[in-house]
């Protein structure tokens, strides 16, 4: 599966814990099939290092159901079936079914994560579904269990109330004796597992808690009475009263109990207890609208909730981040995401457009209005964070730094978002008429229509104030140590920057003429050059560099990218090249990848958009993996919101006469016409399952 391949890997140190099972219904007939969904090829694909789930590629998750979030990773339901991304069991983000899903008979599922498993439930028939980690037994769902109406998974364990009776079942782990269950507890309404306590609300409003008080996690409220919902995680909790207000309590080293002032009115069930702070959805009275309040904890930001954040219906609580549920159906997160797990999969997955790669991050735009923009991997300076283009306005070119991304729009101007550490943000004069931007360690060059280089951050690149003043060129490439470009007359030219003539391949021998260069690519210690002819030069301070080491074979080479110690060429049948140093991965093309349209390079990871509109023109390869008629997109649900009606009809016109285009083209022949038109019709209303 093309999906994810690079392995994620393995979270050090995470506090694993219950998930606050969050669900919602939008009267949409989803149901869970018996048999596995056809796989829609991703466009998208990464390969290479995966320290920060820069290879974790993204797929669409349409309209979401229902979530749950893990401490390192997340799961949703959507388009009937069940979608995972961060450092998950199954390695990445992919789709995945559960084995028992033929036992759900349909509906849609709330869900609840624990330690490296999920658990789902049809609140319909009250049947369970267990898949992941089964080490302690807590996928070994009871068989005289027949019927639940509530559950929550805990660190290896699972709570569960039973559909008729109200009785609480667990299985699992029981450490501390928080696996069994107290004998005089009664008929229960809800249930939180904790790390190693678990706590129930009865059907009176009282609330109860067994197993282990560690840091006073069973040290419950004066007043236990009048609560409707409960949720817990590593050690203390949170409970909802009829009123709609809240407590907590347990550790509270960080104010993760700490109720704030002046909360306000609590949506229904909207509590959720993360492993180092705590999450709400509070009426705002400014907005007339339901929001998320954040309180504990906000070492990587996990309470910074996004300004404007309004219709949330469900939230929950992980390790350091938040995730939030709209009523469209669709998530937003915030915090930490070392490994992907605050990157929400978005529906612009399915139609790249330009790519780019950082130094442990990847960044994308979309081909299809608005033209969004979405990045994956580490967003530690808010690299992710890119503004999406005006309306009716598109990015041109994506170049991404080591810790900051400059978008180049339509109209000439530039975006900028991530570290600013060195200025290369915040440093950015107000700029027009630009057509190119190259962005590099700790600064960024852009060229203008008038061939003329603006240049900027703290330093620039090391060089005297004022050195690219007046000085023009055709297009530039940088990297921290590197800056090359083509001038207006046609030469080549390359200067060293931070360490001059060492770790760079410039120096004034190289400089000159080699014919019509039409792209540059530079790495850590060697410099890429595209002729017209197809041809590629390489120069290297180093004389072993394996950089050096062109493969034959390619022909006539349309792209080059090149990260620190890696090269990539892209030939004019679709076939990627690589070569250089592979200690990551980075030249493990995937023997499936089929036909290649375009690529990025980041620091040791490489990216591709595949091609899905023509066959190989070389016939080297078998092209199976083109066939995109079992994707959402290719039967005419072109917005990936899980139904084919009045919105792709809209996108389907807006493109109208778009020749070479994988969205909208559904007969397949070239271009967006009536044809496709007919097909779309054809599939009117046609819910995505």
């Amino acid at each position: 599966m093309l999906a994810s391949l690079c392995s994620a890997q393995a979270a050090s140190g995470a506090v694993a814990s219950a998930a606050l099972t969050l669900t919602l219904h939008l009267g949409l007939h989803l149901g869970l099939a018996s048999t596995a969904f056809a796989q829609c090829p991703n466009p998208l694909v990464a390969w290479g290092q995966n320290n920060e789930g820069q290879c974790n590629v993204p797929q669409a998750l349409g309209t979401v159901k229902s979530m749950a979030a893990g401490d390192t990773w997340s799961v949703a339901f959507a388009r009937g079936r069940f979608a995972t991304w961060g450092a998950t069991p199954s390695g990445g983000p992919q789709w995945v079914q559960p084995p028992q899903d033929a036992t759900l008979g349909g509906g849609v599922p709330t869900l609840s994560v624990g330690d490296r498993f999920t658990v789902a439930l049809n609140a319909q028939n009250g049947r369970i579904a267990c898949w992941g980690d089964n080490t302690h037994g807590q996928c070994n769902v009871p068989s005289d269990f027949s019927a639940a109406k509530f559950v929550a998974a805990g660190m290896e364990r699972v709570l569960a109330i039973h559909a008729q009776s109200g009785h609480v079942f667990a299985w699992g782990r029981n450490s501390y004796g928080e696996g069994i269950v107290p004998k005089n507890l009664g008929p229960c309404v809800s249930v939180a597992a904790g790390n190693r306590h678990s706590v129930a609300v009865r059907a009176d409003g009282q609330l109860r808690c067994w197993g282990s008080n560690f840091q006073n996690a069973c040290d419950l409220p004066a007043e236990t009475t009048g609560y409707t919902h409960a949720s817990s995680r590593n050690f203390h909790s949170l409970a909802q009263r009829g009123d709609f207000s809240i407590t907590a309590w347990g550790w509270n080293p960080d104010g993760r109990c700490t109720i704030p002032a002046a909360l306000g009115e609590v949506r229904d069930g909207g509590i959720s207890a993360g492993v180092r702070h705590s999450a709400a959805i509070v009426w705002d009275a400014a907005s007339s609208n339901w929001t998320v309040r954040c309180w504990g904890s906000n070492e990587s930001g996990a309470c910074n909730v996004p300004a404007g954040l309004t219709d949330v219906v469900a939230v929950a609580a992980g390790y350091d981040r938040t995730m939030a549920l709209r009523a469209n159906g669709r998530i937003e997160a915030w915090g930490r995401n070392d490994f992907g797990q605050s990157t929400v999969p978005s529906a612009s997955a399915e139609t790249p457009d330009l790519i780019s790669g950082g130094s442990e991050f990847s960044i994308a735009s979309s081909s299809v209005a608005p033209y969004e923009v979405f990045a994956w991997g580490n967003n530690q300076y808010g690299q992710h964070h890119l503004a999406q283009p005006p309306a009716n306005q598109r990015y041109t070119q994506l170049s991404a730094g080591w810790s900051h991304v400059v978008g180049l729009l339509e109209d000439g101007t530039l975006r900028c978002a991530g570290g600013s550490w060195a200025g290369q943000c915040g440093n950015m004069p107000a700029l027009s008429n630009i057509r190119q931007v190259a962005a590099s360690n700790s600064f960024t060059l852009a060229v203008d229509n008038n061939n003329r280089i603006h240049a900027w951050e703290q330093i620039i690149g090391g060089f005297p104030a004022g050195f690219w003043d007046g000085r023009e060129a055709r297009f530039v490439a940088v990297n921290s140590e590197t800056q090359a470009m083509v001038r207006v007359d046609g030469n080549f030219y390359c200067v060293g920057g931070w360490y001059p003539y060492t770790s760079s391949p410039c120096d004034d021998s190289i400089s000159g003429n080699y014919g019509d260069i039409t792209q540059l690519a530079v790495g850590g210690r060697h410099l890429l050059a595209l002729r017209s002819d197809g041809s590629i030069y390489v120069w290297t301070s180093l004389t072993d560099n394996p950089n050096l080491n062109v493969p034959g074979g390619i022909g006539t080479a349309v792209q080059i990218a090149a990260g620190y110690s890696h090269s990539v060429a892209l030939n004019s049948a679709g076939r990627v090249f690589c070569w250089g140093e592979n200690r990551d991965g980075q030249c493990n093309i995937p023997a499936d990848i089929g036909k290649v349209k375009k690529i990025a390079a980041g620091l040791g990871h490489t990216i591709a958009i595949r091609d899905f509109s023509t066959p190989f023109t070389d016939g080297a390869f078998d092209d199976s993996t083109s066939d995109k008629s079992t994707c959402p997109y290719g039967r005419g649900d072109l917005n990936a919101d899980g139904f084919i009606d009045a919105a792709d009809l809209s996108t389907l016109f807006a493109l109208w006469g778009e020749i070479d285009t994988e969205i909208g083209d559904l007969s397949g022949n070239g271009v967006v016409d009536g044809d496709d038109l007919t097909q779309l019709l054809s599939n009117w209303n046609a819910p995505e399952v």
